[in-house]
């Protein structure tokens, strides 16, 4: 009797736990895959998995009856996902969004695309933790924007984010817009790894815009004496500015629309007449360029702004209808290649402020200009000032193809910036600023469309012909002062 009893010990089945390991993962996976038979199924073999501290695969028992459930409640909840059906019908249905919203709108497509996966499938209501993230996002992004429906400022931006978009020249480009009066800045939408460098530059871009832009309507205001009314106070006009996402797109908006690549070397340019933006890449952010390149976009809106007073006035004495100043106008460009692009160095020579990540101060030593500078004088490059004096680009580049030297392209440009700097430079502050008023009266002259031989020889108080014996002394004079005065910019560059 007793052995019979200890055979039938012997047969007792054993308990999970005793099962050899091999065995209780056979038995995990067939509770796995029942689960993917429903939720009931689903949910009686995540209890049995945890209780036996297979927490990993209770999991995969979860996920298995979702997909065989994806709608269940309970099997949802589990996984960490929430029904966002409701919020995400309110928004789709939204007509405040929907009228004032573009269709293009990221957010907005993102909103959509997702009411149209909950109409076939309710469960695509069911948002894990981080697209129900998402959405949120989407969700404050758009309710932000409607609610800034509200905001003249904005309504305004707006409006010129709307002229972009539907400018051909644009078509196919997904890009954001951000306000920094008087300027808009359409930046085009870079990879995710990108994003958060797209947002700095944008804003360093905003920041220095603006800083410049204060420069330039003090100077006008408080050195030439001129009653400049801010972009604001014009209606709200704006300045614009492109930010493509990195070169090869660059490039490829030129070829695309047929405009004329400036070529690898230039980082960023203003385009004088169709659309009047400022163009730049992402790869290609120097506070110094684009506040170059401002000053260009800033002087040609108010040469605009002050030829337009002055053809008013004279078609009102006259009794002649008044007709709009055209930006293509020849008079908004300045004659003098060196005055060009010598004062927007001047005004790109800014030096970031201490304390303040919103101000640069204008007119520093440019110690890229005095290096080249210094380099054409040992090498004998450098141009008598008659002989820029009053050129203008093409007539530079020209001019340089019969000179010796063989100066051309970016080196010619490099040449002429440098030499215009200095130029700008010396008449502000040269001398004890001897010539700091004649040069404020030139600027003025330029501003009204005044530009080229006759209109400097009156700023600087000169005889009408360049033949006079006094205007052979001014040039000898201008030609050996500032030389001097580069000597000592040169110097204190050195001393830095």
């Amino acid at each position: 009797a007793g052995g019979g009893a200890a055979e039938k010990a012997e047969a007792a089945p054993k308990t999970f736990e005793q099962l050899p390991k091999s065995q209780q993962l056979e038995i995990v996976e067939q509770k796995v895959k029942e689960a993917g038979k429903g939720a009931a199924a689903a949910k009686e073999a995540f209890e049995w998995l945890t209780s036996k501290g297979f927490g990993d695969d209770a999991r995969r028992a979860l996920v298995a009856g979702r997909l065989a459930a994806p709608g269940d409640a309970w099997l949802n909840g589990q996984l960490g996902y929430v029904n966002r059906a409701d919020e995400i019908r309110a928004l789709a249905s939204d007509e405040t969004i929907l009228f004032n919203v573009g269709e293009d709108h990221p957010d907005f497509q993102r909103v959509m695309a997702l009411q149209e996966k909950v109409k076939k499938d309710a469960s695509a209501a069911w948002l894990t933790a981080e697209d129900a993230k998402a959405f949120d996002a989407s969700a404050a992004s758009l309710k932000e924007l409607v609610a800034k429906l509200d905001d003249p400022v904005y309504v305004r931006t707006k409006k010129e984010f709307d002229n972009v978009r539907l400018n051909p020249a644009f078509t196919g480009l997904e890009f954001s817009f951000e306000s920094y009066r008087p300027y808009v800045i359409f930046a085009e939408l870079p990879g995710p790894d990108r994003r958060e460098l797209a947002d700095r530059v944008v804003k360093l871009t905003g920041k220095a815009l603006q800083s410049v832009h204060r420069h330039w309507l003090e100077f006008m205001r408080n050195d030439l004496g001129l009653k400049a009314p801010s972009l604001e106070e014009l209606g709200d006009d704006r300045l614009r500015i492109f930010v493509f996402k990195n070169r090869e797109s660059f490039d490829a908006w030129h070829a695309k629309n047929g405009v004329s690549n400036p070529g690898p070397s230039v980082a960023a340019y203003y385009e004088h007449g169709r659309d009047r933006f400022m163009m730049m890449h992402l790869d290609s952010f120097d506070p110094g360029t684009i506040m170059h390149e401002a000053t260009h976009q800033t002087i040609h809106y108010y040469s605009r702004y002050f030829c337009q007073l002055d053809d008013d006035a004279i078609a009102e004495k006259n009794g002649e209808p008044k007709e709009a100043v055209r930006y293509e106008d020849s008079r908004l460009r300045s004659s003098m290649f060196w005055f060009q692009e010598g004062i927007a160095e001047y005004f790109g020579g800014a030096r970031k402020a201490e304390g303040k990540d919103d101000e640069w101060t204008i007119g520093e030593l440019q110690p890229e200009r005095l290096m080249f500078f210094k380099f054409m004088q040992k090498r004998g490059s450098l141009w008598p000032l008659e002989d820029f004096l009053f050129a203008d680009q093409v007539q530079i580049t020209n001019r340089a193809k019969v000179k010796g030297g063989g100066l051309q392209g970016d080196e010619l440009k490099g040449l002429m910036y440098s030499q215009g700097w200095t130029l700008v430079h010396y008449f502000l502050h040269g001398e004890g600023g001897k010539y700091r008023q004649r040069f404020l009266n030139l600027v003025k002259n330029e501003l009204s469309g005044k530009s080229g031989k006759p209109y400097l020889l009156e700023a600087f108080g000169l005889p009408k012909s360049t033949q006079d014996p006094k205007f052979r002394e001014f040039v000898q004079e201008v030609e050996a002062g500032y030389m001097k005065y580069f000597e000592e910019l040169f110097v204190r560059m050195q001393k830095r």
